[in-house]
C-alpha cells in the first residue's frame, strides 16, 4: 500500500520508529520489499521528522543502506547508485541539521540532546564532504584546543573524522596529539575512534601499526584504532588484509588475554563486508588459522556477511539500484 505523510503523522514517535525498524527487519529476512522501507524513510522526510527516537532508527538503517549500497557500487555494475543513495541522506541530515543546529538551546531537553546528537552522527558519512559542514567542523577543531566548549563531546569524533577525512599530515597529527597529551582514557578514544578515518592510504596504515605496534595504545584498547580504519570499504580491506598479516603478532600479543579482545579484532576487521566471496575468504582463513575461542564469534560475522550479501543481491535486482530511485 502507498505511504502517506497523515499516515505515518497520526502513528507515535516510538510506533513511527517501530515501522520503519520492522520493516527492514523483514527485508533483510527476504520477507519485504525493500522500497517499502525506502518509501517510509521518503515519508519521514517528508514529515521533517524531529524525534529523536525516530531518527535514531533512521540513523540506524540509512548506515546500514550505506554499507550495502558501498558494495554494489564495489561491483561496478551499477555506476552512479551510490553517489545518488548518498545525496538522498545528505538532503535529509542537512535538513535536519539547519532545525536543530550544531549549539545546544537554553531549552534543550534530554530528546533534543539525543537528536542532535544523532543528526550531527550522521555527517561523517553522508555530508562530509559538504562545504559548510566541512568547514564549520574545522573551524571547531580549530578552536576547541582553546576552547574546549567549541566541541561537545557527543560529536568529537565526528568532527575529528571530518577534519580528517578533508584534511592530510597536519590534521591527523593535530587528533593524535590529543591522545597523546592526556592519560584521560575518555579523551584518547576520540582520538582512536578517528585516526584511521584520514584519506590518506598512508595514514591509514600508520593507524593499524600505532594500534598494535606502537606500545602507545593500550592492550585492551587496540582494536578501536582498527575499527576507525574499517569505516569504509576501502579502509575494512585495508584493515582485514592487516590483520591477516600480524595474524601472529596479535595472536602471540592477546595469548593471555581475554577471548573478547580477539574477537573484537576480528569484528572491526571484517563487519563491513557484505559479499559471499569475502565470506569465503574470512572462512578459509580461519580454517587455516583456527582460533577456538572464537569461533562462535567468527560463524555470527560469517552469517551477517552472508545475509548482507543477499541483501545486496536484493538491491542489484530492485530500482533502488537505479540512480533515479533515489533523486
Amino acid at each position: 500500500a502507498a505511504m502517506t505523510a497523515g499516515g505515518l503523522d497520526v502513528l507515535s514517535p516510538v510506533d513511527r520508529a517501530a515501522l520503519l525498524l520492522d520493516g527492514y527487519a523483514l527485508a533483510k529476512a527476504g520477507l519485504a520489499p525493500l522500497d517499502t522501507v525506502v518509501n517510509i524513510m521518503k515519508v519521514l522526510m517528508v514529515l521533517n521528522e524531529n524525534s529523536s527516537i525516530v531518527c535514531g532508527a533512521m540513523q540506524g538503517v540509512l548506515n546500514a543502506f550505506y554499507i550495502l549500497m558501498e558494495e554494489l557500487d564495489s561491483q561496478g555494475s551499477h555506476p552512479g547508485a551510490l553517489q545518488s543513495f548518498t545525496a538522498f541522506g545528505k538532503k535529509f541530515v542537512v535538513s535536519a541539521l539547519e532545525r536543530v543546529g550544531w549549539d545546544a538551546k537554553p531549552d534543550d531537553g534530554h530528546t533534543d540532546k539525543l537528536l542532535r546528537s544523532t543528526i550531527l552522527g550522521l555527517l561523517d558519512t553522508f555530508a562530509w564532504n559538504d562545504p559548510a559542514v566541512a568547514a564549520e567542523a574545522k573551524r571547531r577543531f580549530d578552536l576547541h584546543f582553546t576552547e574546549p566548549s567549541a566541541l561537545p563531546a557527543e560529536y568529537k569524533t565526528t568532527v575529528y573524522r571530518i577534519v580528517l577525512m578533508n584534511g592530510g599530515l597536519a590534521e591527523y597529527e593535530k587528533v593524535l596529539h590529543t591522545y597523546t597529551s592526556t592519560e584521560d582514557n575518555q579523551e584518547r578514544k576520540y582520538a582512536m575512534y578517528s585516526l584511521g578515518a584520514s584519506s590518506v592510504e598512508g595514514l591509514k596504515k600508520r593507524t593499524l601499526d600505532w594500534a598494535l605496534k606502537s606500545g602507545d595504545v593500550k592492550l585492551q584498547d587496540y582494536f578501536y584504532p582498527m575499527g576507525s580504519v574499517a569505516h569504509n570499504m576501502a579502509g575494512s580491506e585495508l584493515a582485514w588484509n592487516y590483520f591477516k598479516e600480524n595474524f601472529a603478532t596479535l595472536k602471540e600479543m592477546l595469548s593471555k588475554a581475554s577471548p573478547s579482545l580477539m574477537d573484537a579484532g576480528i569484528i572491526n576487521s571484517i563487519s563491513r563486508f557484505c559479499s559471499l566471496s569475502k565470506a569465503d575468504e574470512v572462512e578459509a582463513f580461519f580454517q587455516a588459522n583456527p582460533l577456538p575461542s572464537s569461533e562462535r564469534r567468527i560463524s555470527q560475522q560469517l552469517e551477517g556477511i552472508r545475509t548482507s550479501a543477499k541483501m545486496v543481491g536484493l538491491i542489484k535486482d530492485s530500482a533502488l539500484s537505479k540512480p533515479a530511485y533515489w533523486a
